[in-house]
């Protein structure tokens, strides 16, 4: 499917499209008419509409409805509070798995393409719908094919203007306390920047999953901060610090001469002061608002650019270039149009800070004039007080220069402590319940959620784990989150061991659960590294990675690889199939040798043969575990404790003793 949309060219021989070379075609237009659906969905995060409207730019609401009712997502759109207008959260993280591809598939179906490509495409829906859009597809479609840097950028400019006005020393000993004092703090500003990054980085860690989930936490906008904020801190931090006591300095020790030498004139001088300082402080108070309003558009832009470079791809398959560029561009336009209209009231903040300098040095040489005429002071005394004055004045202007990056540096600072001051509604702190004897059995007592972004759709309503029903976005996957804890019930209890899941040490817990999810995640690092993931508190051996990749059948086709186990899967594991990916992932949870396992689909990917394989190793090699499997296609019948959450059912089975399982 890859080598069709031209990602990449083949090594030899030819692709032909109507008996002519795949080269022939002009590239956007053949992309244009072609339509894909991969296995592992990509949305953005804006609204179901335009994630539709993606598909096709100039496609009406008429075809995008016609669009989403035949890939049978019509209804459960339109039972949404804002229909159409639902943000579906960054990847589609407010939908579920089968609604997420539904919408994908719609996409595809709106341009209207030549050329169909499905991968494993219908592989997240119930049997039913599954059923549907394949009818769907084959209607609609006339052919079907199933199928840091790292930058280092060292400039270093170094302009060291020395005039010697005397001997050598004095020079040196001025240019020696510049290096040193400039060196100093500009290591302290660059510790700084890297102690914040780092400490933003944790505190972003310990948050709560329901925090992710609000639009201004994506991870475009999150990785905005932490490159942005922590560098525009140094602003008011590092050399800026040493200037700021330059300037203090300079302007006491010229008022303390000054007044030395001649009050009278120096309280003229003085009297200009206050409009400098004020005119400065204006400066730099307007500068830290307008700053956070920006930040957010800036943040909005980042998050557009990384899912735009995250899911290359898509963009590509869609020939969205176009539109991406032209909305990063109006997102950027707007702090743009914000910043022509400010700079008006900056500029004249700025020249009257200025102009005050000027304004102070002819009413200082005018009344100092006046002085030597009266013989009240002599002209030395007067050019003292003049040059001490003014010495001063001009470093409370040099001040004000700064104010844009110390306003800035504000205003980073308070998003920095209101990030840091946060504390997480779920916490992983040292604090709670750690069970002695726990044996994996979980419980589900007349539980109420509803997600904090759709706090008016509620998912669980008084929910015990005896439900007859499991259809595609009835909550199975809100369940597994409920487990792992990503979010806290409204009312009823999680019970663990007969303890409620509130009470129980959160890191303790997740150290004895694990899970494999329907959109598997792979590090861009090798095979053995992923699998030695599932394991941190210890070192896993070479011979525990292989056994559990055998279990996990997926040895004999790493050891077919030419680097074997170390070969780097590539971002989010793109050099690999999904089944691969799936097997991989199996592979990091054996490691683990958890008391329960979350499957989410974890076998979707695999064909039945492998899935039956998997499931029978997992099993047969494993003692005392409890699963708790979302599954739209097995149907093995284990003989351990299990909670089946299927498509077409779900039951729950408690472990047992006897050769029987009671549900």
């Amino acid at each position: 499917m890859q080598l069709l949309q031209q990602f990449y060219k083949p090594t030899s021989g030819q692709i032909l499209l109507d008996d002519q070379p795949i080269e022939y075609f002009d590239l956007q237009l053949l992309r244009q008419k072609i339509g894909v659906v991969n296995q592992e969905p990509v949305l953005f995060s804006t609204t179901i509409l335009k994630n539709i409207q993606y598909g096709q730019s100039n496609a009406t609401f008429a075809d995008i409805q016609e669009a989403a009712m035949v890939a049978n997502a019509h209804n459960f759109i339109m039972s949404l509070p804002d229909k159409y207008d639902t943000i579906v959260g960054e990847r589609g993280a407010q939908l579920s798995g089968g609604e997420r591809q539904r919408i994908v598939i719609a996409r595809a179906l709106v341009r209207k393409p030549i050329l169909l490509l499905l991968d494993e495409a219908s592989s997240a829906l119930d049997n039913q719908s599954e059923k549907t859009v394949q009818q769907a597809l084959e209607k609609a479609s006339k052919a079907i094919l199933k199928l840091n840097r790292p930058e280092l950028l060292l400039i270093i400019i170094g302009a060291f203007t020395s005039i010697f006005n005397g001997g050598l020393e004095p020079a040196s000993s001025i240019l020696l306390s510049e290096i040193i004092g400039n060196f100093i703090f500009a290591c302290s500003g660059e510790a700084l920047t890297k102690r914040l990054r780092a400490k933003a980085f944790r505190a972003i860690l310990r948050q709560e999953i329901a925090w992710f989930d609000h639009p201004n936490n994506n991870t475009g906008a999150l990785c905005t901060r932490l490159s942005n904020d922590a560098t525009m801190i140094q602003g008011a931090a590092g050399a800026r610090i040493g200037t700021v006591f330059s300037i203090f300095a300079n302007l006491g020790v010229g008022m303390i001469i000054s007044f030395i030498f001649g009050w009278k004139l120096s309280l003229v001088a003085l009297a200009f002061i206050p409009f400098m300082v004020v005119g400065g402080f204006l400066h730099s108070y307007l500068i830290e608002g307008y700053s956070n309003r920006d930040s957010k558009a800036f943040e909005r832009a980042g998050s557009l650019a990384f899912q735009a470079f995250q899911n290359i791809r898509t963009v590509r398959q869609l020939v969205m270039e176009t539109q991406l560029i032209n909305d990063y561009c109006h997102l950027l336009d707007i702090p743009y149009r914000s910043s022509i209209r400010r700079v008006y009231i900056f500029g004249l903040i700025y020249s009257f800070t200025a102009s005050t300098t000027f304004f102070s040095m002819a009413a200082v040489f005018s009344y100092g004039g006046m002085l030597v005429e009266q013989n009240v002071m002599s002209f030395k005394n007067v050019m003292i007080v003049v040059n001490s004055m003014i010495f001063g004045a001009q470093s409370v202007g040099h001040h004000a220069a700064m104010a844009p990056d110390y306003g800035k540096a504000v205003s980073a600072a308070r998003r920095m402590l209101e990030l840091f001051a946060r504390e997480p509604k779920i916490s992983i702190d040292s604090h709670g319940l750690k069970l002695k004897d726990f044996t994996g059995d979980l419980q589900l007592r007349a539980v109420n959620f509803a997600y904090a972004t759709r706090p008016c759709v509620p998912i669980l309503n008084n929910f015990n784990l005896d439900i007859e029903s499991g259809a595609s976005g009835n909550g199975k996957s809100t369940i597994l989150h409920l487990l792992e804890r990503f979010y806290d019930i409204q009312s009823g209890s999680v019970l663990i061991g007969s303890k409620d899941l509130r009470d129980v040490n959160l890191n303790w817990w997740r150290s004895q659960i694990a899970i494999v999810t329907q959109e598997p995640t792979l590090f861009n690092v090798s095979i053995a590294e992923n699998i030695a993931y599932g394991d941190l508190s210890r070192h896993v051996t070479m011979d525990e990675i292989i056994e559990a990749a055998k279990r996990a059948n997926i040895h004999y086709f790493i050891q077919q690889l030419p680097q074997a186990y170390d070969t780097c899967v590539g971002s989010r594991g793109d050099q690999l199939s999904g089944g691969q990916k799936q097997r991989i992932a199996i592979g990091r949870v054996l490691i683990r040798n958890p008391k329960v396992i979350l499957l989410d689909e974890a076998t979707s990917a695999l064909d039945s043969e492998n899935e039956k394989a998997n499931c029978k190793r997992s099993i047969d090699s494993c003692n005392n575990w409890s699963y708790i499997d979302r599954c739209s296609t097995s149907s093995i019948d284990y003989t351990r404790c299990r909670f089946d959450m299927c498509s077409s059912q779900w039951k729950y089975c408690r472990k047992w003793n006897s050769s029987s399982i009671t549900g």
